[in-house]
């Protein structure tokens, strides 16, 4: 968890992409990682951010999480950017 601004927020990735072997595990996947980033949010009641790598998880994710993270290695990837920021 970190606190911004004397505020709590709950982080959780469902997704490592940036893993050096194929074979280490990556998370639960988006479908799982909704259900477990919705759970806590609503058990604790407390603001949920998560990584996000491609603009595909943008839509899904959108009623749950409250703030999204650009991952360095993606900083530069203007659709994932500007379609975050909507």
């Amino acid at each position: 968890m970190w606190r911004i601004k004397n505020s709590l927020y709950f982080l959780k990735s469902f997704d490592k992409a940036n893993r050096s072997s194929v074979n280490s595990y990556r998370g639960p996947g988006l479908a799982e990682g909704i259900k477990n980033l919705e759970y806590i949010k609503n058990k604790y009641n407390v603001p949920v951010l998560t990584d996000i790598h491609e603009t595909s998880q943008i839509s899904p994710l959108k009623d749950v999480i409250d703030v999204y993270q650009i991952p360095a290695f993606l900083c530069r990837q203007t659709d994932l950017i500007s379609q975050s920021a909507q």
